[in-house]
């Protein structure tokens, strides 16, 4: 039991590499990764031996690994915003000076989703009347003369005019005064401008569109470089001049090489890389259920065969959750939840999830390992995951001379049938970082036979040296030709592209995170109270010794969404149809003000769920067949 324990988590004292003797001038690459040791030692050791050999260097990895992959996101975020509010980034989207690149090279692990947010990138606000802005400023403008997008007279030009500081203070260009005596010499006895008397004039005469259009037509010029490298986008929002860039940059391919390595884009209904290049997938992940055989017999329940399985009122405190505003992956499969039942059954299955919860771990690999030792009877789990404990609990009882085999050992792991979301598991070149071309390897390298064999095959297959030295990794290979040519020799011999959802993603992702936070993780012991109290109502009501009415009430307070207020004071139903609207505001002025009223609307629905069943005269909710230990 130890060891399983120690292995899903990857222990660092158990798991540390021998003494690294690699020579001192092995070429480096940084990656910043949520993976496990596991999967960072054996990657490290096969990129080594397979540079060795294509290039005649050694090479080594520099690993950073600060948290899962949500949290890694938002410390590239603060980095890359800071690095353009600096100047360590200009605008133009390249490093300012070579000697003082970004930190890391790569981001290697997590889910698409993640990855998606890496080519959005940041948006950081600029005042032009900061020096180091202008200099910025002029920069993006150079690119803009260079391609034909702007003529003006110099770029001192635009700086003073579409950049004007006065736009700074919440002026709009349309109402800054701005005199004929201040354009450029040459443009003062041009049509129109004896009339300039605000800068928009001023724009009109020397740029033929308002200050505006220029501010577009800089942010197209910086938009569409040949190899999206140095993607930027300028825009005033509500008078900020904003700049948005991408964190990662597109992947050094040619679409006829991702047609040789991918075949389709696509696994069920979501991609193998993005279009534009800027993630490739380099594993595939599911999700599903883990649950102790044991302890679902105790509370005479049935294996499970959906995620609807797992809202059963008898499970209440029973289920092993992980918090997906800590976890990544495990936010895309509450998503996954929300893609196949739909926004109404979706969300209710979520909550009730919530409220059967024991907890809500920080990190994905707990859940299996609590589920193993009869902590929780069941727990949503990343695949490899929850194949692994069980394979490992199936294992350490055959030891133990119990003739036991998958369908039968304590453990077990379901992909819940028509409802397996899988998702790439990509890897992303960060802009600025300190080896490129060592990055592109890696990239190359993790697709390669020798990358793709890492994840799936035995330790002990001794064929054509493929395959991982120590640790069997579990995951599934991203390339289909390597499946179907391979999986003879994988430990988990299963097809993710014969299993995957057609479902297509529906775009609440976003909402996961700040949502169950405030129905489910936050507001924890009284959405429990109040599921008691609700399913205590409907036995009750169903022996007709409850009004339905009531219970009918219970209900609507039980599953209600909160409404959502915009700046203008509009209030919104938290819907599908407004959901869009709702993200947006949460992006403009941030979420924080919004959930604090969010958590109180479901505390007061949920303690009044409790009231109106105490009020019937019935004592404190319980439900019999609930186990203590």
């Amino acid at each position: 039991m130890l060891v399983s324990f120690l292995l899903v988590l990857g222990v660092p004292f158990l798991f540390r590499p021998s003494k690294d003797h690699r020579p001192e001038d092995a070429e480096r690459v940084v990656i910043i990764t949520p993976h496990n040791e596991q999967i960072r030692n054996e990657f490290e050791q096969a990129f080594d031996a397979w540079h060795r050999r294509e290039y005649g260097r050694p090479a080594r990895i520099e690993w950073r690994n600060p948290g899962g992959t949500s949290e890694i996101r938002r410390q590239l975020q603060s980095v890359y915003s800071g690095a353009i509010s600096n100047g360590q980034l200009r605008l133009s989207g390249v490093i300012n000076d070579p000697s003082s690149p970004m930190p890391n090279d790569l981001l290697f692990g997590g889910g698409s989703w993640e990855h998606g947010q890496m080519k959005v990138g940041v948006t950081v606000e600029v005042d032009p009347r900061q020096n180091r802005n202008r200099a910025q400023l002029a920069d993006a403008l150079t690119r803009a003369v260079e391609s034909g997008a702007i003529n003006p007279t110099n770029i001192e030009t635009v700086l003073a005019m579409v950049f004007h500081p006065a736009l700074a203070g919440g002026i709009s260009p349309a109402s800054v005064p701005f005199s004929a005596r201040d354009l450029p010499e040459n443009i003062r006895a041009a049509d129109g401008a004896e009339s300039v008397e605000h800068l928009d004039d001023a724009c009109r005469v020397v740029f033929g569109v308002p200050c505006d259009e220029v501010v577009a037509a800089i942010s197209a010029a910086n938009a569409t470089d040949g190899d999206l490298n140095t993607r930027v986008t300028l825009e005033r929002s509500g008078n900020r001049l904003l700049v948005r860039m991408p964190i990662g940059i597109p992947a050094p391919f040619e679409q006829t090489e991702l047609d040789a390595l991918f075949g389709e884009n696509s696994v069920g209904a979501e991609l193998l890389y993005d279009p534009e290049r800027f993630w490739i997938g380099t594993a595939l992940s599911g999700f599903g259920i883990v649950y102790n055989r044991d302890m679902l017999a105790r509370l005479g329940l049935d294996e499970p065969t959906s995620w609807r399985d797992l809202c059963d009122p008898r499970l209440v405190t029973w289920v092993a959750l992980a918090d997906p505003r800590q976890s990544g992956s495990v936010a895309t499969a509450y998503d996954s939840v929300l893609n196949n039942y739909g926004w109404d059954l979706g969300w209710q299955t979520l909550r009730e999830l919530a409220a059967n919860a024991r907890y809500f771990a920080n990190a994905a690999p707990k859940v299996p390992i609590d589920v193993s030792q009869a902590e929780a009877a069941i727990g949503v789990a990343i695949d490899f995951y929850g194949r692994y404990q069980a394979q490992a609990i199936m294992e350490s009882q055959r030891r133990m001379g119990q003739a036991v085999d998958a369908t039968t050992a304590r453990v077990g792991y379901i992909d819940p049938p028509g409802e397996v979301y899988i998702d790439a598991d990509p890897i992303t070149l960060l802009r600025g970082g300190p080896h490129p071309d060592i990055a592109d390897r890696f990239v190359r390298f993790v697709l390669s036979d020798e990358g793709q064999a890492l994840w799936q095959f035995r330790t002990d297959d001794p064929a054509d040296n493929l395959g991982p030295q120590r640790y069997e990794l579990r995951r599934m290979p991203v390339r289909r030709d390597f499946i179907h040519e391979h999986i003879d020799r994988f430990v988990d011999q299963v097809d993710p592209f014969e299993i995957a959802s057609e479902t297509p993603s529906r775009g609440w992702r976003s909402a996961v995170g700040p949502m169950m936070g405030a129905f489910g993780i936050d507001t924890h012991s009284h959405l429990v109270s109040a599921w008691r109290a609700l399913n205590a109502a409907r036995e009750a009501a169903a022996n007709d010794a409850f009004p339905r009415s009531t219970l009918e009430e219970m209900e609507r307070l039980f599953y209600a969404m909160p409404m959502h207020t915009l700046p203008d004071g509009t209030t919104l139903e938290f819907n599908r149809e407004n959901y869009a609207r709702i993200r947006a505001d949460w992006g403009a002025r941030g979420d924080r003000a919004a959930l604090i009223r969010y958590r109180a609307f479901f505390k007061k629905n949920y303690q009044e769920v409790v009231r109106l069943w105490e009020s019937s005269g019935e004592q404190s909710p319980s439900l019999a067949g609930t186990p203590t230990q």
